[in-house]
């Protein structure tokens, strides 16, 4: 099971996930951040057009299988400050 710290999820306006942030502590200093979207992603996960996930399984998954970001334009701001100093 993945350390998740915070997450942020995205959605359009018919209730579908767009895509999700996992910041994901790997090991003790090793904080990450971890998206998937609705895009397909060669051998990465992409979020499947349906609304009945559940929130603890969707991140876990996002966790283990999404695709690192540093895309400062995707991370939020609070993210920087509070665990990349």
């Amino acid at each position: 099971m993945y350390n998740i710290l915070e997450s942020n999820i995205k959605f359009n306006s018919n209730g579908q996930i767009l895509s999700v942030l996992t910041l994901v502590e790997y090991s003790k200093g090793d904080v990450r951040v971890i998206e998937a979207t609705n895009q397909p992603r060669s051998g990465y996960m992409n979020i499947a057009h349906r609304t009945d996930y559940v929130l603890f399984d969707l991140l876990q998954e996002v966790a283990g299988y999404g695709m690192e970001t540093t895309d400062k334009n995707k991370i939020p701001t609070e993210w920087f400050n509070k665990y990349f100093k």
